[in-house]
């Protein structure tokens, strides 16, 4: 009986030390969760941009020189005519066929969430040469046998609001809803002959796309973009689409050197002095350049 007793105590004894520990842990977990302070909004979203910042992913900025192949085809039509005129710029006036020059980017994020994106490029082509039959540029009739100077000139920016979707151990995905500024300038001048165009659009036409940031390793990533844009009035209207894919290595830790492959399209209609024009142009090209980040 006495052996019983004992056995009792003891078990009592054990079950009154374990609920003491017990009660002595969940107090203690209490205590320290009460005293984890509880960060504001606004403590919040200043920690964020302090650890964007800290990220040195704040900014990019890029400039790439592009070996490209372009088209460029002309479309010229008197209005309550059926009759209308096509011109290859590249085959027919002698444009060159391929060209460098240099692209620029830019993507600034202000906020975790919020930024701005712009793109530009600028290609200037003419060529002298002598026309082999009669042509019918800009609603005129160029003769056989003239010596003259073919231009057309291409302006593009791009510029708006970019809004982060994801973020996340230095991989970014991001949509951008841009405005274009697009100047196409053509023209032929020869002796008692100066025909141009101005076939700007400076509306603001929107455009909307994608960019992407992939880090594959420290030192290497993978940049993508793609976007598009479509308009349709009854006298001014097109598309524009573009795509490039750039690998950056790293060098160092701000400093980005590019391999890229870039392609632009646009085709757009205007209506000037009674003239449709259409101009169907691309280009898509290899690049090299170099990128720094902050």
């Amino acid at each position: 009986m006495k052996k019983v007793q004992i056995i009792l105590i003891a078990i009592s004894l054990c079950l009154t030390s374990f609920n003491s520990a017990t009660a002595d842990k969940y107090f203690n977990s209490v205590v320290v969760q009460d005293s984890i302070p509880v960060q504001s909004k606004e403590e919040k979203r200043a920690k964020a941009k302090q650890e964007l910042k800290d990220s040195h992913q704040r900014l990019f900025v890029g400039v790439n020189y592009v070996y490209a192949k372009l088209s460029t085809d002309l479309t010229f039509k008197l209005e309550n005519s059926i009759f209308s005129a096509n011109i290859s710029l590249e085959s027919n006036f002698k444009l060159p066929a391929t060209r460098m020059f240099f692209t620029a980017s830019l993507i600034y994020r202000f906020t975790p969430r919020s930024g701005i994106y712009v793109a530009y490029y600028g290609i200037t082509r003419k060529a002298t040469f002598t026309t082999e039959k009669d042509y019918i540029f800009l609603g005129h009739t160029i003769p056989t046998g003239i010596n003259g100077e073919a231009y057309f000139d291409t302006r593009v920016l791009s510029a708006g609001y970019l809004l982060t979707i994801l973020q996340k151990d230095h991989a970014f995905l991001g949509a951008y809803f841009n405005v274009y500024i697009m100047n196409l300038t053509t023209g032929f001048k020869a002796r008692h002959i100066d025909l141009d165009a101005n076939l700007g659009l400076t509306l603001p036409l929107p455009s909307f796309g994608l960019a992407a940031i992939f880090p594959v390793k420290k030192w290497f990533k993978i940049h993508a973009n793609v976007g598009y844009f479509g308009l349709s009035f009854e006298d001014l209207g097109g598309s524009i689409s573009s795509f490039s894919l750039l690998l950056e290595f790293k060098p160092i830790k701000w400093l980005g050197l590019n391999l890229s492959y870039q392609s632009f399209d646009i085709s757009v209609y205007d209506i000037q002095d009674g003239i449709n024009f259409i101009v169907d142009y691309n280009f898509r090209g290899p690049a090299l350049g170099v990128s720094v980040v902050f």
